[in-house]
């Protein structure tokens, strides 16, 4: 299935970016709702949460909004394929797959492993395969030795183009001058609900994954003049280098600010290192999942939760999360603690029968 391009007009105060798409699909069916979010903190934050994990079922959260302009650009360059790189369980790499076969076209992953198996059917893996994704593995030495995810990805595509094929390449997490578009399309989204609902945030938190939906936020709440701060807690890496990766986003469009005076970083919650839990982490999931009804990712959204909740500059402030995702994280291979809700037979639950 195919789906036509849709011209696109972009907000007025993002007109005069050096690079504004033309096009984009429509992957996005309904703005994403924005709810109060009663969970346990230890700063007093005033907290709602915009459900951006609501984009849809197999392409859930904030990848798509991306991926409509990414995918765009690939469809006017008559691209017949997609390639993009990330972690064995990536949620970016899961939901290209998806967008792929909803389009008709081939899709490439190339998926970082090191102690997963990478054959075991689980989680985003297990659906990427069943979206008809070509898996392409590598190993974090591998990639060093070869120079990095570029690399990867351009040994693919020329690959790929010596078979006949016409291939695009989409980098990690989406996270480039095209792709930041998604977050700011996202503002305009925001911007319009605040001012319909009568909603008033000092500040805006997200997970800082790969980058793009950071910088899309922070380059849309500037360029909009919105008043409301943007924070990133980092969930793998440090602040330096997602301040490094919104530089470069910025510089390819034309924006002549440093990410250092636009966004505050917070670092210190990556825990163990990306992908990885421990089960005191998951068990504060288990404890925001039974307060809320809201089901946060192990591997971005639950660590950015953990920082948000905790720091102290938060403290009495009226503060909007954005929930990007990532569910299906949980179903990969995590060291679960005992949970607390119970499970009881039926004849030790009524001791009469």
């Amino acid at each position: 299935m195919t789906t036509a391009l849709q011209p696109y007009t972009p907000p007025d105060w993002a007109k005069h970016l050096k690079i504004v798409p033309q096009h984009k699909l429509k992957l996005v069916y309904n703005e994403t709702p924005i709810l109060p979010w009663k969970i346990t903190t230890k700063n007093g934050v005033q907290l709602h949460i915009k459900r951006d994990d609501y984009n849809g079922i197999e392409t859930t959260g904030n990848k798509i909004r991306k991926l409509e302009f990414l995918f765009a650009e690939a469809f006017a360059q008559g691209c017949d394929s997609v390639i993009t790189i990330g972690g064995l369980q990536s949620n970016h790499c899961r939901s290209t797959a998806a967008v792929a076969a909803r389009l008709g076209l081939k899709c490439y992953l190339c998926l970082r492993y090191t102690t997963e198996n990478p054959y075991d059917l689980k989680g985003n893996l297990l659906l990427s395969r069943l979206f008809g994704a070509h898996v392409i593995l590598f190993t974090p030495d591998e990639r060093d030795k070869l120079g990095g995810n570029n690399v990867i990805l351009e040994i693919v595509k020329k690959q790929l183009e010596s078979q006949g094929k016409k291939p695009y390449s989409i980098v990690l997490g989406g996270s480039n001058a095209v792709g930041t578009w998604g977050y700011l399309e996202a503002t305009r989204e925001l911007i319009k609900q605040i001012k319909e609902e009568k909603l008033v945030f000092d500040d805006i938190v997200v997970t800082a994954g790969s980058g793009g939906t950071l910088a899309g936020l922070v380059l849309g709440n500037y360029l909009a003049k919105t008043g409301m701060r943007v924070w990133g807690v980092c969930s793998s890496d440090d602040p330096q280098y997602f301040h490094n990766e919104i530089n470069d986003i910025l510089k390819d469009l034309g924006v002549d600010k440093r990410s250092e005076e636009l966004v505050t970083i917070i670092d210190g919650y990556v825990g163990k290192g990306y992908g990885i839990n421990t089960k005191e982490e998951l068990k504060i999931l288990e404890q925001i999942s039974q307060e809320s009804g809201v089901i946060v990712d192990p591997v971005y959204t639950l660590k950015s939760v953990i920082g948000m909740i905790n720091v102290p500059e938060f403290k009495n402030r009226r503060v909007l999360y954005i929930h990007t995702g990532g569910i299906y994280g949980l179903f990969a291979d995590k060291d679960w603690p005992n949970l607390s809700s119970p499970v009881t037979k039926l004849h030790q639950f009524n001791s009469k029968l």
